[in-house]
């Protein structure tokens, strides 16, 4: 008798679609737009907003369609990994120990495993103000980061008007400062660092005498103790903070190359360090 089984049934449908459903979309479209990356500036067809912002301005060399190309490319990657960092298990519980191993011996398993999704809805608690909580957490680590590279991916593909690239840009602008995505890089290591020790010597052999010959009947070297690790999800969120410093952040090298496309005239920071004469050229 598991205790985590229905839990786990109920739970594989949704990451499959949710994984399947992103995975499609971001696929094509990073298919779409380097399978032909010269078409980026075609004059007739105007597939996007930096090709018409071309056409409009003049200079038909400003941008390459190469580097608009890679840009997508790194959003939509960027997408896929938040995607997949929500949907696959982030860590895994493991309780251990003389005592939990007498109990899995009679089918009772205490292990389980938590995506951030499942994070997110076990923050609600009992309601009242964990329902803050639960709305800060959804908000920070799972809508602001998909929507940041949507929004990035509109702009970089979809032929918008200027005036209302403009508002977009500045809307993704500001949605790009509700991400902590990356706390999540240093709670699991923190949780396995202090979740193991601090448990172990809550049941010991001189307090529960029944520890002793638990531990010794299951070959264990606490009577009871819970452990952290990390899982797959975990290697998909240190991915999608590496791409998001790459792409998404205010300031970041897909960010400026959006805004220089939008605002000629203005250098957004921070900017690469040059020497007085490179920048009087």
């Amino acid at each position: 008798m598991h205790l985590n089984a229905q839990l786990s049934a109920q739970q594989q449908p949704s990451s499959t679609s949710l994984l399947s459903t992103s995975l499609l979309s971001t696929s094509l479209l990073s298919t779409s737009i380097l399978s032909s990356p010269a078409a980026l500036l075609s004059t007739g067809s105007k597939p996007g907003l930096i090709g018409g912002l071309h056409d409009r301005s003049g200079a038909s060399h400003a941008y390459d369609a190469w580097w608009r190309a890679l840009h997508v490319a790194g959003v939509s990657l960027q997408l896929a990994a938040t995607t997949c960092a929500l949907a696959f298990p982030l860590f895994r519980r493991i309780v251990g120990g003389g005592i939990p191993s007498a109990l899995k011996a009679r089918g009772f398993d205490f292990d389980g495993e938590y995506r951030l999704l499942d994070l997110a809805m076990l923050a609600v608690g009992r309601g009242g103000w964990d329902y803050l909580l639960s709305a800060t957490f959804w908000i920070f680590i799972v809508i602001c980061p998909l929507l940041r590279g949507i929004t990035q991916l509109a702009l970089l593909v979809l032929p918008l008007p200027l005036p209302l690239a403009r508002k977009l840009h500045r809307l993704s602008r500001s949605i790009s400062y509700y991400y902590a995505l990356e706390v999540m890089l240093v709670a699991v290591p923190l949780l396995k660092d202090t979740f193991g020790p601090m448990t172990s010597t809550l049941f010991t052999p001189s307090v529960t005498h029944i520890c002793g010959p638990l531990d010794r009947l299951y070959q264990q070297d606490a009577c009871f103790f819970l452990d952290v690790e990390p899982s797959v999800g975990y290697s998909f969120v240190v991915a999608s903070v590496v791409l998001y410093l790459l792409t998404g952040f205010d300031g970041s090298f897909t960010h400026k190359f959006i805004h220089r496309a939008l605002f000629p005239t203005d250098t957004p920071p921070p900017t690469l360090p040059k020497c007085m004469r490179c920048r009087e050229r």
